[in-house]
Order: C-alpha cells, then structure tokens, then sequence
C-alpha cells in the first residue's frame, strides 16, 4: 500500500468519529435541520407511546379495559365513544379517564408529523432558503386549513 492511501483511510476514519467536520460543503448547512427534525419525529412518537401505555395501564387498573364486550363496542363505536367527541374526550382526560388518556396519546401522534412541518418551517428560515421557506410555508397553510375545516364539521 502507498502511504497515499494510509493517509486517505485516516481521514475517512477521522471524519466517521462523529466529530463536526470543518468541510464547506452546503449540504452540511441542513444536516442540524435533518437531526431536529429527526429528533422531534422520535419524541413525538415516544411521548405518544408512553401517554397511550400509560391509559392502557389506567384502564386495566379501574376497569374500564376489562375486556367485557359492552365496553370494546362502546370504544369503537363512533357514535358513542368518547375518543370520537372531542367534549367527551376532554372530559375523560380530566378526570383521569383511560380513554381520555390513550385519546391525548394518539392526538400526540397525530400532532407530530405537524410539528416536524413547522421545525422544518423554522429550520428553513434560520438558513435563509426561501425556496423551501415559500414550500413548507403553503404546507402549513393547508394543513392549518384542514384542520379549521375538520373542526367546522
């Protein structure tokens, strides 16, 4: 072997360390963005798994999640659940209700990939990329949008 290519396995090992590197490469600006993005994905999905075992746990403990039948029906049933009526989710959830509890866990989830947007809206304005700023901005338009429309009915 060359002592060219020693040299070349060196740098490569010593950029893999996990150490910033000093390259100017435009890539790198974004790649802070990518890791908070990467890193709120993860919390929204661990926060919302631990809400929802946490409602699991409430509701074999007080024994709403029994397992009796009439309960699964009135879970589901979207006429009668209160993971289905806001109002009546709220009102579970205050007063420590298992299904209010597993209902905050999936808003949670649902919530994050909303959050991931606006951390990408954020990230997109602190680089001073309008292209992608203008793009993710009409993103969040319409999924506000879709939501003031969801709620309306």
């Amino acid at each position: 072997m060359s002592g060219h290519g020693m040299s070349a396995d060196r740098s490569l090992e010593a950029a893999d360390d996990g150490a910033p590197s000093d390259s100017s490469d435009p890539g790198d600006a974004s790649g802070g963005l990518e890791v908070v993005i990467s890193k709120v994905l993860r919390l929204g999905v661990v926060a919302s798994l631990t809400v929802m075992t946490i409602g699991v746990v409430v509701g074999f403990v007080d024994g709403s999640l029994s397992g009796d039948r009439g309960a699964l029906d009135r879970l589901i049933d979207p006429n009668l659940a209160a993971s289905h009526r806001l109002d009546a989710a709220w009102e579970s959830l205050r007063s420590g209700g298992a299904v209010g509890i597993m209902t905050l866990g999936l808003c949670l989830l649902v919530a994050t990939p909303l959050v991931r947007v606006v951390a990408s809206l954020v990230g997109f304005a602190r680089m001073g990329d309008r292209i992608y700023l203008v793009l993710t901005s009409a993103v969040v338009a319409l999924l506000a949008l879709s939501c003031a429309l969801g709620v309306a009915g």
